[in-house]
């Protein structure tokens, strides 16, 4: 599975802004293949999320990312991420 086969699933779970208003996080369950696996954290709306925790095929939680420039990934966004797939999995 790779990233950009994931898509965001219902609205988002949380949106956030930076400070600077530079760019939105908006976190949504995604779905590879109608089954939802895990969670994803798409930027300004994209549709190609940035990062996503799935659940793999040994139900181990498997982090999946694109880093660019455009697109920082604070810390908080890493702990928000983590903080949803947990709640969303039961983990």
């Amino acid at each position: 599975m790779e990233r950009k086969d994931l898509r965001k699933t219902g609205e988002p779970i949380l949106t956030t802004k930076t400070i600077q208003g530079l760019y939105s996080a908006s976190y949504y369950l995604v779905k590879h293949q109608d089954k939802i696996v895990g969670v994803g954290l798409f930027h300004n709306g994209n549709e190609d999320c940035t990062l996503a925790l799935i659940e793999n095929k040994k139900g181990e939680k498997l982090m999946l990312g694109h880093f660019a420039e455009g697109y920082p990934v604070p810390d908080q966004e890493f702990f928000e991420l983590n903080k949803i797939y947990d709640w969303a999995f039961g983990k």
